[in-house]
């Protein structure tokens, strides 16, 4: 055992030494902190967008930045036209491209739709319909997607229906193209789930996007426990982390998973900082929970024997 935690002691010493580590540049982090009643009150829904590109147009008068993150559900519901405009003129003016989270429907023949919780990638001349939308794989139990029972149902249950989601399951996984190298995006809580990440990193992208909302959790242990996930991320595919959340932690991670240029909870921020990453394929990436398979098929062998011996002492 203690053979077992200095060898790890060790290589971890060594790793951190020896990483090769690289620059890709200037990404810009908007936190506009708003409220989740005040949010989604349709007569607030302007002044939200319209807040968004103030603060991000601020952000620029400071400094170029080669990418732009919007935090999840930013556009507070259904892409509109008036809202697409003042983004994509954002995109235009400064030549810097958005990434921003928002609610995305998707039409079927028969005419139903699914919709999913998404992010859209604004390029520099404006356009997101060049680009696949981002839909989130993994959904949080009840709140975006009811298990086991048709969210209808759930949604006809005083107390509970509000809270009660439909949302669809995303199944692609669009790695994005930008100056600053190739990216992929989470969406929330999906940084709890290492084969995401793992799979952006083996189709080639070279950082992640991590967008979320924060704001459910006040001011409780719930945000810091949130963005800790993010640091095995970072350490298993060893790529740097970008996330942007409408309330609470803003941060950026380097491949060791260290974290730097933090935001507070509650409160109103745009960061930037120079996003850092590796070229270094971990064996984890290539290879997948090996050691996890291989613990696994190693405790049944024993644990076969162990029956084997007690059958043939009883025999």
């Amino acid at each position: 055992m203690l053979a077992t935690v200095l060898c790890a002691w060790g290589y971890g010493a060594w790793r951190e030494r020896t990483l090769p580590i690289r620059e890709l540049g200037t990404v810009g982090l908007i936190q506009p902190n708003e409220g989740f009643r005040e949010k989604w009150d349709p007569r607030h829904a302007d002044s939200v967008v319209a807040k968004l590109v103030a603060m991000s147009r601020a952000l620029e008068a400071r400094g170029r930045v080669a990418l732009m993150v919007w935090p999840e559900a930013a556009i507070p519901g259904y892409l509109q036209p008036s809202w697409e405009a003042s983004i994509a003129g954002l995109a235009r003016e400064n030549r810097t491209p958005i990434l921003t989270g928002g609610i995305y429907g998707e039409p079927h023949p028969d005419g139903s739709y699914d919709y999913f919780n998404a992010a859209f990638y604004f390029d520099t001349s404006g356009s997101w319909r060049r680009h696949p939308i981002y839909e989130k794989h993994f959904l949080v139990p009840v709140v975006e997607r009811v298990p086991f029972v048709p969210a209808r149902l759930m949604q006809s249950v005083p107390g509970v229906g509000h809270w009660s989601g439909g949302f669809g399951r995303g199944r692609g996984l669009p790695v994005y193209e930008s100056t600053l190298g190739r990216f992929g995006v989470v969406i929330c809580y999906e940084s709890a789930f290492e084969e995401l990440a793992r799979q952006y990193r083996r189709s080639g992208a070279e950082f992640i996007v991590n967008i979320t909302n924060d704001a459910w959790y006040g001011r409780t242990a719930g945000p810091y426990q949130h963005a800790a996930h993010l640091v095995m991320r970072a350490i298993e595919t060893r790529m740097g982390i970008a996330r942007a959340a409408n309330d609470g932690i803003s941060e950026f991670l380097d491949p060791l998973g260290r974290s730097y240029a933090e935001t507070g909870l509650e409160q109103e921020a745009s960061v930037t900082d120079r996003l850092r990453t590796s070229d270094v394929i971990p064996l984890y990436v290539r290879l997948g929970d090996w050691v996890g398979t291989l613990c696994v098929l190693a405790t049944l062998g024993f644990a076969g024997v162990l029956a084997v011996q007690h059958w043939k002492r009883d025999a």
